[in-house]
């Protein structure tokens, strides 16, 4: 009976001690440290228009997705295969961001994938979230495009 009750107890206090970082509190602490992206959409985002794998985005969603990215961007870490958030070369002709905010060569222009529920790092999809670097710790949203319906490795913009 007395092993019993010792092997209880040293379980409790070695479970106590390991480490309880999750992806899910890991980006809880990144979203704490840095989610200052002003012009926000306030309605939902559709990329891909009719094609196959086409995504509408509602505006906390993406709220989420940019502050994400922001995140990762301050504390200069990346995710993925692809590492991201980095920087969009703007090359694409379908894309169109706002040119008061986020024209070419204007600043870093961040891309980040948008998925269902929080990107973790494994398969991106076609769709994501452009942020501008403002200063240290804030940014601006340019918008989202998306790889579908276009050729190759394109982008275009999405809809909001």
């Amino acid at each position: 009976m007395q092993i019993a009750a010792l092997l209880a107890l040293v379980s409790a206090v070695a479970a106590a001690a390991l480490p309880t970082d999750t992806s899910a509190t890991v980006e809880s602490n990144l979203f704490t440290r840095a989610n200052d992206v002003s012009n926000l959409p306030s309605k939902a985002c559709q990329c891909g228009g009719k094609a196959a794998g086409a995504s509408t985005y509602a505006a906390g969603d993406i709220k989420k997705a940019a502050d994400l990215s922001l995140s990762y961007v301050v504390q200069n870490k990346q995710i993925g295969a692809n590492l991201y958030p980095h920087v969009y070369g703007y090359k694409d002709a379908t894309v169109n961001f706002p040119a008061a905010l986020c024209a070419r060569g204007q600043g870093s222009i961040y891309e980040f994938p948008i998925t269902r529920g929080l990107y973790t790092g494994a398969d991106p999809g076609p769709d994501r979230v452009v942020i501008r670097l403002t200063s240290t710790k804030k940014a601006v949203y340019c918008g989202l495009m998306t790889h579908l319906g276009v050729a190759g490795n394109s982008f275009q913009s999405c809809s909001c």
